[in-house]
């Protein structure tokens, strides 16, 4: 153990304001990852919220943890010390349930990482009855959660908010009447919006594609999404104040979630509907606590920034079954509008890498077989091993990134439901094509089919 790291870390809990930190053993212990690092993650309000939600039941202290940085990797190797959490600096393979956030699909690398510099097996298949149970929630985990598949017991499906309260009690009382791990995920298998997906296996045909899944009859054919349907339930905003985030000392307060608008390329206005808003009320209340914590409100400065990036075809968006465009277009493009903005005062223009946009866009609609290609990459050293390791596995990324998928095709995330049939984003797939407008979400619509 370390000393240097668990002063390191208890230095960054000093620094917060509302942190919450339980004695350990007074309240069952669940460790909410967020894979990159701790400045990323506290800029994170999906974080904050459910840190929140779970902190709130009584039984359960939450304890976060990061991915650290390179010197500090290098620390905890040195030592031989496993990754520990932020509250009370606990060895991460200690806790029984182990929670990432996972938002973006560069951060299958990092999950990956923590979970061996946190010495947990990374692979679920190998996890016994003493090991902790990994799962995922977040953006990632609700429209494609297979090419972690390997790696993870369960998914949260939508917004976790309600999902997790039934998930922590099914567990508890699994725990309670001292269930066997494989009867454990059976039974949270039958929560609504928690996905297993050892219960569902693919077949692959001859051209590579999947024929179907295979699933335990006792599961749901469709694992539907869950989704808030009354916002003002919880007022969503900063619970931990700190300095070291991407906003510096703004604190954040949710207006709204969800959005009607129609873009097509859009995966959060696709599985993330209906759009709701905070009351003027709450968000006022909101304010108030902020202010008790001196915090910025509003929005700060006056310049202009455009983030621009390569358009990554996402699932449950009409454009699913596109292919991307070629490296060679997509960089000719981004190079014009840089040169061209360059000019502008007052606009600052972010442009990400090509190269890292083609690896999102294979992990973006890929299936289970790169798990594998994962597993390889993180141990050649994470991302600059990926080319590698598809070379190893034979997996060929022209399959994800350029292969139209035909309309009839069984897509990796077809056994998940965002609240709509796939005959609707085909609509809107055709809709586009003969270039037609779909006007946004109204009071008593009824299109899509989330809000029957």
């Amino acid at each position: 153990m370390s000393w240097y790291l668990k002063e390191s870390l208890q230095k960054t809990v000093a620094a917060e304001q509302g942190t919450l930190v339980y004695a350990p053993g007074s309240r069952r212990p669940m460790a909410l990852v967020y894979p990159n690092t701790y400045h990323v993650g506290m800029s994170n309000l999906g974080l904050h919220i459910i840190y929140e939600q779970i902190n709130s039941r009584g039984d359960t202290a939450c304890e976060r943890l990061f991915l650290p940085d390179k010197k500090t990797i290098g620390e905890y190797s040195r030592t031989n010390t496993p990754l520990l959490t932020l509250e009370n600096q606990l060895p991460l393979y200690e806790f029984p349930l182990i929670a990432f956030a996972v938002s973006f699909e560069m951060d299958y690398f990092n999950l990956l990482t923590i979970l061996m510099l946190g010495k947990v097996p990374m692979v679920a298949a190998e996890r016994g009855e003493g090991d902790p149970l990994v799962i995922i929630g977040g953006p990632c985990a609700t429209f494609n959660p297979e090419p972690l598949a390997d790696f993870v017991d369960a998914c949260i499906i939508g917004e976790g908010e309600e999902v997790m309260q039934d998930f922590l009690d099914s567990y508890y009382d699994s725990l309670q009447q001292g269930l066997p791990r494989e009867e454990l995920l059976l039974r949270l298998a039958q929560i609504e919006g928690v996905y297993v997906p050892r219960f569902y296996q693919p077949v692959y045909a001859a051209d590579g594609s999947i024929e179907r899944y295979e699933r335990q009859s006792v599961v749901p054919a469709k694992v539907n999404r869950r989704y808030i349907k009354d916002l003002g339930k919880y007022p969503a905003q900063t619970v931990i104040v700190t300095s070291e985030t991407e906003f510096k000392d703004m604190y954040l307060i949710e207006v709204a979630r969800g959005c009607g608008r129609h873009c097509r390329f859009c995966m959060a206005g696709y599985c993330f509907r209906n759009p709701r808003v905070h009351s003027l009320a709450q968000i006022a209340e909101s304010v108030k606590r902020a202010k008790l914590f001196k915090a910025k409100v509003g929005l700060m400065g006056a310049s202009l920034t455009l983030s621009i990036n390569p358009f990554i075809p996402k699932p449950f968006t009409p454009f699913q079954w596109l292919p991307m465009a070629s490296m060679e277009e997509v960089s000719s493009s981004l190079k014009y509008i840089q040169t061209t903005l360059k000019k502008r005062k007052g606009v600052e223009v972010l442009i990400e890498q090509p190269k890292e946009a083609y690896i999102q866009s294979v992990l973006a609609r890929g299936d289970r077989r790169l798990g594998q290609v994962l597993l390889t990459a993180v141990a050649s050293g994470g991302v600059k091993g990926w080319k590698q390791a598809l070379k190893a596995h034979k997996v060929d990324e022209k399959f994800y990134l350029y292969r139209p998928r035909g309309e009839a095709e069984v897509l990796p995330w077809d056994n998940l439901s965002m609240g709509f049939d796939k005959s609707y984003l085909l609509a809107e797939y055709h809709q586009a094509q003969d270039e037609k407008y779909t006007p946004p979400c109204s009071a008593g619509c009824k299109r899509c089919g989330v809000c029957q």
